[in-house]
């Protein structure tokens, strides 16, 4: 029976994309990070949503998880603002300072914020690095992790304009951690990526919305892809 379906459609070739086309549609009704990545890209969140922020020259921006550098560059283009870019993957680090080598105004750290200080294994998963083992089969790298409070204590930094957080499944641990010890006021804009291959993470990420609710307003929100927090002053 397989083969007759299977020689069906090869000979049937529009009609198999046809199939494929109202299979991977149908996914948004089921599944909810399909679903926030349909209505983002509606609402062509990666060129609008992403970047339309009240910064200027001497706002400051945190790009914790950097990768290659491509969402600083926007945010350097459009508001050319002081930039702290963050990135313990080697591989990528080197890349996004040869991406980012024509801007004066930025900081480039090979470190990771989190919840602590030390040093720790992280998962290089190619297009991106994470403090979470999601694998046994990934190639793992020692990377320097620093605590957001020591990080901010020791560069002496009074607040922060922007923060972007896509950190692969730590930014639990890491909004925890900010929240727990009051510097989360330090933030007036956050935009975070939340990842559901984290254990638990329906229930986290509610746990630190509802905590988020006291300090920041909730401004957008796309379950697993976007979601932004602007401070209440």
């Amino acid at each position: 029976m397989f083969k007759i379906i299977k020689k069906f459609f090869k000979k049937n070739t529009n009609l198999l994309r046809f199939f494929y086309l109202v299979r991977d549609k149908a996914r948004i009704f089921y599944n909810k990070k399909r679903r926030s990545r349909f209505f983002w890209d509606l609402r062509k969140g990666d060129t609008k949503l992403s970047f339309n922020y009240p910064l200027c020259s001497s706002s400051i921006f945190l790009d914790v998880g950097g990768h290659l550098g491509i969402f600083s560059k926007n945010i350097l283009d459009k508001y050319n603002c002081q930039v702290y870019i963050f990135e313990p993957l080697e591989d990528n680090f080197h890349k996004l300072k040869e991406n980012l080598k024509e801007y004066s105004d930025i900081k480039f750290y090979k470190i990771a914020l989190s919840d602590f200080d030390g040093i720790t294994s992280i998962s290089d998963l190619g297009a991106s690095a994470s403090l979470f083992d999601r694998s046994e089969g990934t190639t793992k790298n020692k990377a320097i992790v620093k605590s957001f409070k020591t990080f901010v204590d020791e560069e002496e930094i009074i607040e922060i304009d922007f923060m972007k957080i896509n950190i692969e499944g730590s930014e639990f641990e890491l909004l925890d951690h900010m929240i727990d010890t009051g510097y989360i006021t330090k933030v007036k804009h956050i935009q975070v990526q939340f990842h559901n291959f984290v254990n638990d993470s329906e229930l986290r990420r509610k746990i630190i919305r509802d905590k988020l609710k006291k300090s920041h307003k909730n401004i957008f929100n796309f379950p697993f892809i976007w979601e932004r927090w602007d401070r209440i002053d």
